[in-house]
């Protein structure tokens, strides 16, 4: 199978997606040639971050070495990568994109064409989580969050000026501005990667969000951290792509939400049409967690391993018709 820039469906479609695609049309080799966008520019180095970050111990970092970007691929999305280019060669550029996601608000965020190890660019998927987080206030106003699979951090920095947007707060009851008016307790969180923590500080940056949100470097399944803080709610965008990692992932799944205690939520938005959302929320209820569905193929999770038909209410299960 070849695809090159020149395919409008792939334009703004990072190299997973490529993968992912041939993985689930049952393709054995992935040929990509010349993958880069037209009308991409690499960004100036004066208009680059200098937006503090603070980053978080990591549990693990990644692996040194030629090939890193191959085995990373093949590993998160369960395929073998055979190229007649090296992933590690390309020549990485940049593009900014102003897109407007929920109650008005609009953020700039810069894309690349390339990383090896998570999401480069924004997906669609992204405005049904934000626009379901600006409705539910009460989710998460005024609590300690963490972002899981953070990426490019356009959702960090969405509810940054979320929180700043006179039109949103205008609509909220005078005890939620209150809230709202303190500093947001936001940390995000992905693969461990300098590349990433760069990423999403320089997009901190473009909006105006400074300093950048803390962030904690993690690859699924590692142990936590001694010292992590205690979050009570973590929210993740369309992180089930990587199928290879459903054990991993549920691993830290868990262990965030038992550390955070017995009220820590975690809202997991799945608006990919994948086959295999069920098996990951088969992995979540075998390790103890529980779910419901609070919006368009949204789920509420906890861990309530005592109570075994907690995933079992009405409305709970993911619409097949979607899925």
């Amino acid at each position: 199978m070849y695809l090159s820039s020149s395919d409008q469906r792939w334009r703004r479609h990072s190299a997973y997606d490529v993968i992912q695609y041939a993985a689930w049309a049952g393709a054995d080799r992935v040929v990509e040639r010349d993958y880069r966008r037209r009308a991409s520019a690499p960004v100036p180095a004066a208009s680059r971050s200098t937006c503090p970050v603070t980053v978080v111990p990591p549990s693990t970092r990644p692996r040194a070495g030629r090939g890193k970007a191959q085995t990373a691929m093949a590993d998160l999305v369960g395929t073998a990568l055979e190229s007649d280019v090296d992933p590690t060669a390309f020549e990485l550029q940049y593009e900014e994109r102003r897109i407007e996601l929920a109650a008005g608000v609009a953020v700039t965020i810069r894309e690349s064409n390339f990383h090896a190890q998570n999401a480069n660019c924004v997906w669609p998927g992204t405005a049904v989580l934000a626009d379901w987080l600006a409705e539910h206030p009460d989710a998460w106003l005024g609590r300690r969050l963490c972002e899981l699979g953070a990426a490019t951090g356009v959702l960090a920095v969405f509810l940054h000026r979320l929180v700043r947007h006179a039109p949103w707060l205008a609509q909220l009851t005078e005890a939620q501005r209150a809230v709202a008016a303190a500093p947001l307790d936001l940390t995000t969180s992905d693969y461990a990667d300098d590349e990433i923590a760069g990423a999403i500080a320089h997009n901190s940056a473009l909006n105006d969000v400074c300093p950048a949100p803390p962030h904690w470097p993690h690859t699924w399944g590692t142990p936590l951290p001694a010292n992590l803080q205690r979050f009570e709610v973590i929210y993740a965008n369309d992180i089930l792509i990587y199928v290879s990692q459903y054990t991993n992932l549920v691993a830290t799944i868990v262990a965030l939400l038992r550390h955070g205690g017995p009220d820590t939520v975690m809202y997991l938005s799945c608006q990919r049409r994948i086959t295999t959302e069920r098996d990951f929320l088969a992995l979540l209820e075998a390790a103890g967690g529980r779910y419901t569905v609070v919006g368009r193929k949204i789920y509420r999770i906890q861990y309530q391993p005592n109570d075994p038909h907690a995933s079992a209410t009405a409305g709970s299960m993911p619409d097949a018709a979607n899925a």
